[in-house]
């Protein structure tokens, strides 16, 4: 398990399923991802990541976003 600091610094522990996720965005161009480019699984860890402050979901052209909380306002 590891640790990721979201806005005002808190330290919020991440599994090794929501890395993996957190990785996966972090690989694609600009650094987010559609919401309809993940499984069924991944939409329900990304669903929770957005309620513990993870993970921000965005709506652009339509379509949703997902991208790590603290790089929204840089992909705006």
């Amino acid at each position: 398990m590891r640790f990721r600091e979201i806005r005002g610094g808190i330290q919020i522990p991440v599994s090794t399923e929501e890395q993996d996720l957190i990785d996966l965005i972090d690989s694609q161009e600009g650094n987010f991802i559609q919401r309809k480019s993940l499984d069924e699984r991944q939409r329900e860890v990304a669903r929770k990541m957005v309620s513990r402050g993870i993970l921000e979901r965005t709506q652009r052209d339509g379509s949703l976003y997902y991208v790590v909380s603290g790089l929204d306002d840089l992909w705006r």
